[in-house]
C-alpha cells in the first residue's frame, strides 16, 4: 500500500542511464545536423539572398556566414532574404531549426551546468545543516521502518539521511520527509556527503552481508566514534560485522526462528515479544534510562508504572534474577518495560488452544 500511494508522485519508467559523455555527444550531433540542414536550405535558396554590400552571387562562405548569424539571431543585415519565397522559407523552415537549436543549447546548459550547480549548492547547504543526524543505508522494509521510527517524536525526531541506489526508494524517502542520497554506501565519498563526520549513528539495512561488512569498515574509518548498527542475513556473519566495527548486529532470520519455535509451545508469548519489538508502535515499550534521584534505594518492583528487569552498573548488566534484593544506586542505568502512553489499552486477541 505504501508503495502504491507513493507511486502516484513518481516516474513510471526507469531505464539504464546513458553516460554524460554520450548524452553530450548526442546533443552536439543534433545541433550540427540542424546547422547543416539550415546551410543546405540557404544554399538552395541563395539566389533569393541579397548582399547589401553589392557583392555578386553568394558563395558557400557567404551562405555559411548568413546561416550562423541567422541561427544565433545576431542579424547584421548585410545579407537579407529577398522575395516572398525566401521569407517563407526563413519563417517556415529556418525558424523551427533555429528554435530547435536554441532549445538544445538551453536544455544542455541547464542539465549539465545549471542543474548540477543548483544541486551542488543544495547539497552543501544540507551538509552544513546536518548534525547529530542518523544515516540509514538501504530503504527497504527494514530501512524505511527504522527511518520512520527515528523521525517520529517518540523516536527522538532525528533527521534522517537515506542512502540507496534505487531512485524509486529515494523518492519514497523524500516523500516521507527524509534527505535522499543516491550512491554506494561502501564508498568514502558517499558517506562523507551524507555527513558521517557529524552523524550520531549509521544503520545498514542491506541484504548483502558482504556489502554490510565493507560499508561498516568504511564508516568506522571515517568516524571512529559513530554508533554503527547493522543487520545480517546469515548468523555466521554476526562476528564478522562486529569485528568490522558495528556495536550492534541483528540477524532478523534468527529472531524469527526463535519466535516461531517458541510459538509451538505457547499461545501468547510470541505476541507479547512481537509487541515489544514493535517499539513505539506497540502497546509495551522497553526503555533505557538513568535512575532518578527519587528512585535511589528502591528495589526492582518499587518503581510505579514500569517493570525494571535489569540494570547496568559499572559496565556489568545485572538482572532481577541475579540479585532479587538489589537496591538502585546513583548512575545506575535502568532497563524496564512499561505501557506505551500512545496506546492506552492493550488488547490481545484470544489465541486458539494449543
Amino acid at each position: 500500500m505504501r508503495r502504491a500511494q507513493a507511486s502516484q508522485y513518481m516516474r513510471l519508467l526507469y531505464v539504464r542511464e546513458v553516460s554524460t559523455g554520450r548524452r553530450l555527444a548526442g546533443r552536439v550531433a543534433l545541433i550540427v545536423i540542424g546547422i547543416v540542414a539550415a546551410v543546405v536550405v540557404f544554399w538552395l535558396e541563395r539566389h533569393n539572398l541579397h548582399d547589401a554590400n553589392g557583392k555578386g552571387p553568394l558563395g558557400f562562405a557567404d551562405v555559411l556566414y548568413f546561416t550562423m548569424v541567422t541561427i544565433t539571431t545576431v542579424g547584421y543585415g548585410d545579407i537579407v532574404p529577398v522575395g516572398d519565397q525566401a521569407r517563407l522559407v526563413d519563417a517556415l523552415v529556418i525558424t523551427p531549426i533555429r528554435i530547435f537549436i536554441w532549445l538544445m543549447f538551453i536544455g544542455t546548459a541547464y542539465e549539465f551546468f545549471w542543474q548540477r550547480f543548483v544541486e551542488d549548492r543544495r547539497m552543501r547547504k544540507i551538509q552544513e545543516s546536518l548534525g547529530d543526524h542518523v544515516i540509514v543505508c538501504g530503504y527497504g522494509y527494514a530501512g524505511s521502518s527504522a527511518a520512520k521510527a527515528l523521525a517520529s517524536p517518540e523516536g527522538g525526531s532525528h533527521r534522517v539521511v537515506v542512502i540507496d541506489m534505487d531512485p524509486e526508494r529515494l523518492e519514497e524517502a523524500a516523500e516521507a520527509g527524509h534527505v535522499g542520497l543516491r550512491g554506494d554506501c561502501t564508498r568514502d565519498i558517499v558517506q562523507q556527503q551524507a555527513g558521517i563526520a557529524k552523524a550520531k549513528a549509521i544503520l545498514f539495512c542491506i541484504r548483502s552481508d558482504e556489502i554490510v561488512a565493507l560499508a561498516t569498515l568504511t564508516a568506522r574509518n571515517l568516524n571512529t566514534g559513530i554508533r554503527i548498527l547493522a543487520q545480517v542475513k546469515d548468523e555466521e556473519n554476526l562476528r564478522l560485522v562486529q569485528r568490522a566495527g558495528a556495536q550492534e548486529v541483528i540477524a532478523p532470520s534468527r529472531l524469527a526462528g526463535f519466535l516461531m519455535a517458541d510459538a509451538v509451545n505457547s499461545r501468547y508469548t510470541t505476541r507479547f515479544i512481537s509487541d515489544l519489538l514493535a517499539g513505539h508502535a506497540g502497546f509495551l515499550r522497553i526503555v533505557e534510562r538513568k535512575v532518578l534521584p527519587a528512585e535511589i534505594g528502591k528495589c526492582w518492583g518499587e518503581i510505579p508504572a514500569m517493570l525494571v528487569v535489569a540494570i547496568e552498573r559499572g559496565g556489568q548488566v545485572i538482572g532481577f534474577w541475579d540479585s532479587p534484593t538489589l537496591r538502585f544506586e546513583a548512575d545506575d542505568l535502568l532497563f524496564a518495560i512499561h505501557a506505551n502512553p500512545d496506546k492506552p489499552g492493550m488488547r490481545v486477541e484470544t489465541a486458539p488452544p494449543l
